[in-house]
């Protein structure tokens, strides 16, 4: 009887073994809050060098259906720090998850390794993508453009950085130099605005020029 007993119980945790190495364990699970010095829970701590997944060893690449911390997976669904919470903003000194901040000099996809080409289907950061109709600048929606450009082409009027969102300014493209080119990526009616401000500008001094110069042969 104790044989039998022994046996039963002895069968019992085997197969309750089989069932738990049998149950998937999701290596995504989304965690309240990230350790300090990390903003997700790829890489390494800021503060600590420790791993931001709170294991042993740090993951390396981004979650399923992601290309950043940024915003939420395209294939899940959850968010891609890996929080419970989504990064909408991109990090400090970044305008895209392209490229490195001009804060903290890390990469702005929040990776290890910083994202130097621009997506498939796109020539800036503004816009979205004619491959994906995803935002090119890597976030949650698109750009019109950055801030103190009017256009892609040139620097920012505000921190002089390339208007494409890349390490380098994208030339105007040929005309009147100094002044916008009507048309350009869908900004007319305010570069025409500044065209005829221009202009007006333009005649008035001309005026005041000609009404002095006759001033003076009188």
């Amino acid at each position: 009887m104790t044989n039998k007993l022994l046996s039963l119980v002895f069968l019992g945790v085997l197969v309750f073994g089989v069932f738990a190495l049998s149950e998937p364990v999701n290596v995504e699970a989304q965690v309240a809050s990230s350790p300090p010095g990390c903003n997700s829970v790829i890489g390494y701590s800021s503060t600590t060098g420790l791993p931001c997944n709170g294991t042993s060893t740090a993951t390396l690449t981004f979650l399923a259906g992601c290309t950043s911390i940024i915003g939420y997976s395209s294939t899940t669904g959850l968010a891609c720090n890996g929080g419970t919470t989504a990064t909408i903003a991109f990090l400090p000194g970044c305008t895209s998850v392209i490229g490195y901040s001009s804060v903290s000099g890390l990469p702005c996809n929040g990776g290890i390794a910083a994202q130097t080409a621009l997506f498939p289907g796109c020539t800036s950061v503004v816009g979205v993508s004619t491959m994906t109709g995803l935002p090119c600048s890597g976030g949650t929606t698109p750009l019109s453009f950055l801030p103190g450009c009017t256009s892609i082409y040139g620097v920012s009027s505000i921190n002089g950085l390339p208007c494409n969102g890349l390490a380098v300014a994208t030339p105007f493209p040929p005309g009147v130099p100094g002044l916008p080119i009507t048309g350009s990526t869908g900004n007319t009616l305010e570069n025409l605005g500044l065209l005829t401000a221009s202009g007006i500008l333009a005649l008035l001094s001309i005026g005041i020029l000609a009404r002095r110069r006759k001033a003076v042969l009188q």
